[in-house]
């Protein structure tokens, strides 16, 4: 377990408002609009403290499937992966994958690897991994009229996801069997945690517990989701805190 953070120190700034955007300036005590800008920034800076306490230093695959053989224990673990675009999310899921066969675990679930055309990041793949079945998910925008039909998509910021290759991963999931040992969801965002859509079995599937392990992966911005939904996850791996580990 990494070293944990102390508290952060909270200092009260005095605040003038330009607008609707704060600045640090000298002037008159808090309006009821500054004061309620400061008690959020505190009440901000507490749910990240709180979230970094569950931080842990990133297990390799092969060091976390030790941990999952070495104990009959059949309470269900949760662990959150977290990490910038780009990062290496699904790279570990994937290694993860490789090594679980090797121990003789069979995961389940799915993963979404980026589609590249001439080294540019051009689409999302959704992969079932029992068989390596594989359908493209979703595309950026100026590739949709090109790649999905024009009737199909969700808009996602700057993404377009395919309402049908989403009811495929879900009949997918639907068909585990109950008490899988090793359930991988690559990754739950947006559509699940703020709109009731998209991958809303897999959902499902951590809310039952229906797993020994299960390796969920969540953009930063909605780890805070997860942690309100799920309050039993074990860990938190930012794999953008390994990074770091590594330059140093």
């Amino acid at each position: 377990m990494a070293e944990k953070p102390q508290p952060p120190e909270l200092r009260l700034v005095e605040l003038t408002w330009k607008g609707d955007v704060p600045t640090r300036e000298s002037g008159l005590g808090p309006s009821l609009q500054e004061a309620a800008f400061l008690i959020n920034e505190i009440l901000m800076m507490k749910t990240r403290y709180e979230r970094c306490t569950m931080l842990e230093k990133l297990l390799s695959p092969t060091d976390l499937l030790a941990r999952l053989t070495s104990t009959t224990e059949s309470a269900s673990k949760l662990i959150i992966i977290t990490g910038s675009s780009g990062s290496g999310k699904t790279g570990w899921c994937l290694e993860l994958i490789r090594q679980a066969r090797i121990h003789g675990i069979e995961p389940v679930g799915l993963v979404s690897p980026a589609v590249f055309e001439q080294s540019v990041k051009i689409g999302i793949d959704l992969v079932d991994i029992t068989n390596n079945e594989r359908h493209l998910l979703g595309v950026k925008r100026d590739e949709f009229h090109r790649r999905l039909p024009e009737q199909r998509g969700f808009a996602q910021l700057h993404w377009l996801i395919d309402p049908e290759v989403l009811d495929w991963g879900n009949r997918i999931l639907l068909g585990l069997s109950t008490k899988c040992d090793l359930l991988l969801l690559d990754e739950l965002g947006p559509l699940e945690f703020l709109a009731n859509n998209g991958l809303t079995v897999g959902m499902s599937l951590i809310d039952r517990k229906e797993y020994r392990l299960a390796c969920v992966v969540v953009r930063p911005n909605l780890v805070q989701n997860s942690l309100e939904r799920w309050p039993w996850v074990d860990a938190i791996y930012d794999i953008d805190q390994l990074v770091e580990i590594e330059r140093e």
